[in-house]
């Protein structure tokens, strides 16, 4: 049968793609100092007595992407996990799911779909569509230990008609993909975003408010053991609310975090407390020009305050908390400044970048433990750039900051 004049026949060839992605850097420590192998041996009294220095290969993806039909696409994506002494980068599944085009029931929008399987979750997904300098570190709620770049789950996309936004909702395990499922429970997350000028001129169309909110659990008393009679809450939310602006010249956003955790496994004693944190992030790329070639800057300012009680910390030293330090004043600010070049490609779709940037870390003040040392003056000099990772959640424990941390990095992206 001959189809009717004007129908395109969708494309239902089957294909298979294999692509890369790399993250390389050289980051060297500026402060504080770092302690050799030498001075280690010594112990507590050598001080520190050279400048950290290292090439690092934070990512290495392979891509395997495919189409089974105009419908079914899947992906495939090992990535390298963090070095291990004495052997060298483990590879780890970071993304495996199919996904279902749901275009041909949806009419009046396209790049609707359904993705089951190991993928990237709602914030990520469109934070870094916008920021693009991954391969500097990490969004500013996962950086801060909160949220994970992908999971377990079903999601579904739906575009809303005439450019005016989309949502992105889905059921996940909420452990992250580097973890098993460990209760019943299941992570809702949930995004919506919204170009309130969509029909207006393009200067305006690059506006975008969104909201995000994860609903997620900690162990609860039906996950206990017969008999084990315990309660509490065992909360686990996040929300964020933003601004973002997309243009030829330049990207922006304005975010703003609350979270919630359960502080203290069920069953466990004491019983469990919610901590509630919030913070926000601010960061701006001006670029050269239309294209994503050429000279663009970085500007990045996180403001997290993990604890918000105003409380005093408790400590086991009478007197060893002169100043009173509050949990809130534990807060972590990070600035980054930086200039990248992102190369041409004029021959298909790969993409080369090198980014010239400063970081800088500062904490809160720590408080004396038990042998009158300062508890949470952690600030390892070897410690990583970009970590700065949740810490304990037991109730009394502060969470603990490092020394001012400063660096200075040239980071290569290769993409193809």
């Amino acid at each position: 049968m001959t189809p009717a004049a004007g129908f395109v026949p969708p494309n239902d060839t089957q294909a298979l793609r294999v692509g890369m992605t790399l993250f390389m850097d050289n980051t060297t420590t500026l402060s504080p100092k770092g302690r050799d192998a030498a001075c280690v041996a010594v112990g507590a009294a050598c001080v520190e007595n050279f400048t950290p220095n290292a090439f690092n290969t934070p990512r290495a993806y392979i891509n395997v992407t495919g189409s089974i039909s105009h419908i079914v696409t899947y992906r495939i994506t090992p990535d390298i996990a963090g070095l291990v002494a004495g052997t060298s980068y483990p590879y780890r599944l970071k993304y495996a799911y199919a996904q279902f085009s749901l275009d041909d029931w949806i009419k009046g929008s396209a790049g609707n779909w359904v993705r089951f399987g190991q993928h990237g979750t709602p914030w990520h997904d469109f934070e870094e569509g916008i920021y693009r300098y991954r391969f500097q570190g990490t969004i500013f709620a996962e950086r801060g230990g909160y949220l994970s770049s992908a999971d377990r789950g079903a999601s579904f996309r739906y575009n809303f008609p005439s450019n005016w936004g989309d949502t992105h909702t889905g059921i996940y395990n909420g452990e992250t993909y580097a973890a098993n499922e460990v209760n019943q429970g299941k992570a809702w997350m949930t995004r919506v975003s919204f170009r309130p000028f969509a029909r207006m001129d393009p200067l305006y169309r690059g506006l975008r408010v969104s909201m995000y909110y994860l609903n997620d659990r900690y162990q609860s008393a039906a996950d206990l053991p017969a008999g084990t009679a315990q309660t509490g809450s065992a909360e686990k939310t996040r929300l964020i609310g933003a601004v973002t602006f997309e243009h030829a010249n330049l990207n922006a956003a304005f975010q703003y975090l609350t979270t919630k955790d359960q502080t203290t496994t069920l069953g466990a004693a004491p019983l469990p407390f919610v901590r509630e944190g919030k913070g926000y992030s601010i960061w701006a790329v001006p670029k050269q020009g239309a294209g994503n070639v050429g000279w663009e800057g970085l500007l990045r300012y996180d403001h997290l305050v993990p604890d918000t009680r105003s409380t005093v910390i408790p400590v086991t030293v009478v007197g060893s908390n002169p100043n009173n330090v509050t949990f809130e004043q534990q807060e972590r600010n990070r600035f980054i400044a930086g200039i990248a070049y992102w190369l041409p490609h004029p021959a298909g779709a790969g993409t080369t970048a090198v980014l010239f940037d400063v970081d800088v870390l500062t904490t809160g003040p720590g408080v004396p433990d038990a042998t009158g040392g300062i508890s949470g003056l952690s600030g390892s000099s070897n410690a990583a750039p970009q970590g700065q990772a949740n810490p304990s959640f037991a109730v009394s424990a502060p969470f603990l900051p490092t020394r001012t941390l400063k660096t200075f990095s040239v980071h290569l992206l290769v993409n193809f």
